[in-house]
């Protein structure tokens, strides 16, 4: 227990990174803060259905530039 409490100390300095936050995720849950655990695992899950989102967007939006692209292209053909 009091390892993942350190554990849970060192990772707060640098809980950005979706993977430290899922290890901190987990050590709030060793020592029996299930509330704190389920908020981080909340908060991933959000920040990744947010990243989906924009690469669905960004791929829409690149697709539309090869299409708008690939038809210039055929206007300087004909």
């Amino acid at each position: 227990n009091q390892q993942y409490k350190e554990a849970l100390e060192i990772a707060k300095e640098i809980i950005d990174y979706r993977n430290i936050k899922m290890i901190v995720a987990n050590c709030y849950k060793e020592i029996g803060h299930d509330e704190s655990a389920f908020k981080l695992c909340k908060e991933i899950a959000n920040k990744k259905i947010e990243d989906s989102k924009k690469e669905k967007r960004f791929n829409e939006v690149e697709q539309l530039l090869r299409t708008t692209e690939d038809k210039f292209k055929n206007d300087l053909e004909i």
